[in-house]
């Protein structure tokens, strides 16, 4: 997860004399890592502040308006604009030819002086987005400045007025244990930490709870202690409006919305201190209570963004006395949220489980600022520090009152762990040698309280926004470690044997059918484990056989597949429009269920051929890639027609055997899955399952030394049954003769020259001896064999 830190915000907190670019390059050598570096400025680079003097409607399009605009010394130009809320007055924000804009919010283009519809236009008076704000994007709107510049002067530089001149965020990532560092006064103790300047820790001190009138009676009742380790709840008589700029320049900076005063504190101090806070309007809470309960199934909820949910009873919510006004932890209500006629708000600052929040956004596809931070797992003593922040700033810009006493509902003390820093262990793993006191003080400037222990150990008290993160003594060498520097620390060539591992033969096998396909133009797909049930059903397969995922993040794969079939057949569904004839691929893993454990994980290769006819062209094709494939391992596959799977033509298919091993199946998929599935092709698939077939592979090829004596050639033309089998026929000719070395088909005919139901198969046959050249008397004899061997398959030699 990221934060984006704006440089200004962080140094309130942190007195640091390094410039933006130094403390990126120091703060990531400790492990706080800047990404990247943006500078506000750059966007607004030659753009003016205009002061909008007269506007007149344009002659020729009656949706433009013509604006004379001062830019600066009484100079009056001229600019068309579309702006629905262009008025006389307005500070605006001005582009002159030559400045830089984003047209439409999305590209980047620079801004000639130009004619629009028969009428000069100087420049234009920007929207929000066109100068790289577009969390104010308002569609037509052109952006007002008036309130909140209202002491810019036109012709001022707009970067400047704005007080973004010389502004600096930093993009810093903070991995998922880290919630702490999500913040600004997280960043800011990294940056003391790192001995990066000085910082005084907001979270030592006592948060001050706020106090006030108690006029309103309020109570918070925790019916879910488990699931919500701490409430607060407080009600405030507020004045909803915009916030000042100060506080939109750092939200906006920060990636966040600026939206209303109120709304703009929740989310500030969420930036400020990590902890997420909302705001109800108190008169959408029917009763004046809060409850925090788990939800009812089937219960109905519309979110702040307008999406409707259902609810399951395993979901943490928010209720008034009549329905839920929240989904805890994730988003507020519509219904209760704050507006611009809000008068009285109930502020929430809670603790929420993790694991709940987790698993209830997944469930429902919701998620949110708050969200990101709460699954994380936050302290319940942050809630504190939340609260008292917020009333400060409310009361600042809000004109807020505290009108009932502070609601807490806590359901634990908070105990700090505790775990022993040894010095000579820390210095033995990190491999220098680092003095005790400076151990100590990294751990100290991190908000550890270290204590000296007994027998050269020193006792490291968690503080409480490390709560989750620190879980062994380990945990406490790693931080002085990143602290002192990896980049500090001695490279040293490693010495000694290499430890022995054993091959893994079938990952091996793997790797080499992977080359062996890619190597002759087949291309290799890479398809997502988790399947739509609907297309398990449309490949024939029974979807209760399959695993279920129980929180998918969509439904189209909400199950692990049993076969590749089906993930096969929607590749070549989506890609059959850029292609007839595909050549395709797939090793992976199929995953079948297993009673009372985890499931079986098996290798699958699948092989696949398409073209828009389909027949015994591309299934001889298919063939031919079975036994190149086979040849590489030396071994000779032989068909068996019987039991084909259900995905299998009836008739065009047949079992792939091995050392009298079933290792596959190659056969043209059923015209029902055809249908099924909407394809214009034809596919025919080779499956091999390499669990079976990986034993039968031969590592490397072997060498027969050729015979010293000529082979014999002879041709044959045979006219057999339609239905009999070309593998019978050779297997038949193979096994009628001593002498035969290979048997080659090289034509295939069926005709108006034969009887109907019949083919014509032409053949070399090349007969040889080790010891000796034949003679021909001794190939007539095994020729008579032969054909004696193929009457017993009604085959018959052709006249």
């Amino acid at each position: 997860m990221n934060i984006l830190t704006p440089f200004s915000w962080l140094k309130e907190y942190l007195n640091t004399e390094l410039d933006a670019v130094g403390y990126a390059k120091v703060a990531s050598l400790i492990g706080n890592e800047a990404e990247r570096l943006i500078r506000p400025e750059e966007s607004l680079r030659g753009l003016l502040v205009g002061i909008v003097k007269e506007v007149k409607p344009h002659p020729n399009a009656d949706k433009l308006r013509v604006a004379l605009t001062d830019i600066g010394a009484g100079d009056l130009k001229q600019i068309v604009c579309g702006g629905v809320n262009l008025a006389e007055g307005q500070t605006v924000a001005v582009a002159p030819p030559g400045a830089r804009v984003l047209w439409h919010g999305k590209e980047e283009v620079m801004l000639e002086e130009a004619e629009v519809r028969g009428e000069k236009s100087f420049g234009m008076i920007c929207a929000a987005e066109e100068i790289g704000f577009e969390k104010l994007a308002s569609g037509q709107n052109i952006w007002d400045l008036s309130a909140l510049i209202p002491e810019a002067k036109a012709g001022d530089d707009l970067a400047e007025a704005l007080g973004l001149k010389g502004e600096t965020v930093l993009d810093f990532e903070a991995t998922t244990n880290r919630p702490d560092a999500m913040s600004i006064v997280g960043q800011a103790r990294e940056g003391y930490a790192g001995s990066l300047g000085t910082f005084d820790d907001p979270l030592l001190k006592e948060p001050a709870m706020p106090s006030g009138d108690t006029k309103i009676v309020f109570k918070v009742t925790n019916d879910a202690q488990d699931l919500c380790s701490r409430y607060m709840g407080l009600v405030l008589d507020v004045e909803v409006g915009p916030s000042p700029w100060w506080m939109q320049k750092r939200l906006l900076m920060a990636g966040t919305k600026p939206i209303s005063n109120v709304v703009d504190v929740t989310n500030y101090v969420r930036l400020e201190l990590g902890q997420p806070l909302h705001a109800f309007d108190f008169e959408h809470i029917e009763g004046g209570n809060i409850v925090v309960r788990r939800a009812r199934r089937g219960e109905p909820f519309q979110a702040l963004d307008e999406s409707e949910h259902v609810l399951a009873d395993d979901m943490l919510v928010i209720v008034d006395a009549k329905k839920p006004i929240a989904i805890a932890g994730i988003m507020g209500g519509l219904r209760s949220g704050v507006t611009q006629s809000t008068t009285r708000i109930v502020l929430e600052v809670a603790t929420f489980d993790a694991h709940s929040i987790r698993q209830t956004w997944r469930a429902l596809n919701l998620q949110s600022d708050s969200q990101q931070l709460y699954e994380k797992g936050l302290s319940p003593e942050l809630p504190a520090y939340g609260m008292a922040r917020a009333v400060e700033l409310l009361k600042e810009i809000a004109s807020a009152r505290v009108v009932s006493e502070m609601q807490d509902a806590r359901s634990n003390t908070n105990r700090p762990s505790v775990f022993l820093l040894r010095p000579l262990r820390t210095n033995a793993l990190i491999g220098v040698d680092i003095p005790v006191d400076i151990q100590r003080a990294m751990l100290e400037r991190l908000g550890f309280a270290v204590e000296e222990g007994k027998n050269d150990t020193w006792q490291a008290r968690v503080p409480f926004w490390r709560q989750h993160d620190i879980e062994a003594d380990v945990d406490l060498i790693e931080e002085v470690a990143r602290l002192y520097g990896y980049h500090n620390l001695p490279s040293v060539l490693p010495f000694g044997e290499i430890p022995h591992r054993d091959r893994d033969t079938l990952l091996d096998r793997e790797e080499e059918l992977k080359d062996a396909l890619a190597s002759t133009g087949w291309t290799e797909v890479y398809a997502n484990s988790f399947v739509d049930p609907e297309d398990v059903k449309r490949a024939g397969m029974n979807v209760e056989s399959a695993l279920r995922v129980e929180n998918p993040l969509v439904e189209d794969q909400a199950l692990m597949r049993t076969s590749l079939i089906s993930t096969m057949l929607r590749t070549i569904a989506d890609n059959q429009h850029l292609q007839n004839a595909l050549r395709l691929f797939e090793l992976s893993r199929v995953y079948e269920p297993r009673a009372g454990d985890l499931p079986v994980e098996r290798s699958m290769l699948l092989i696949a051929l398409t073209d828009t006819e389909g027949g015994e062209d591309l299934f001889r094709a298919a063939k031919g890639i079975l036994e190149r494939l086979m040849n590489t391992f030396c071994v000779s596959p032989q068909l068996d027609r019987s039991n084909l799977p259900h995905w299998a033509h009836p008739g065009r298919g047949a079992l792939i055997v091995a050392d009298d091993e079933h290792v596959g199946t190659i056969a043209e998929v059923h015209p029902l899955l055809i249908r099924a599935f909407n394809l214009d092709v034809v596919p025919v698939f080779v499956e091999l399952d390499l669990p079976i077939l990986e034993p039968c592979l031969k590592s490397g090829a072997t060498y027969h030394e050729p015979s010293a004596y000529p082979y014999v050639f002879r041709d044959v033309s045979l006219l057999s049954d339609e239905a009999t089998d070309y593998e019978m026929i050779e297997r038949t000719i193979q096994g009628a003769s001593t002498l035969l070395r290979s048997v080659e088909l090289f034509d295939l005919y069926r005709g108006s020259q034969i009887e109907a139901g019949k083919k014509s198969l032409a053949m070399h046959l090349a007969f040889g001896a080790d010891d000796r050249t034949l003679t021909s008397d001794e190939v007539d004899t095994h020729m008579g064999a032969i054909s004696l061997a193929l009457q017993s398959l009604g085959v018959t030699a052709r006249e």
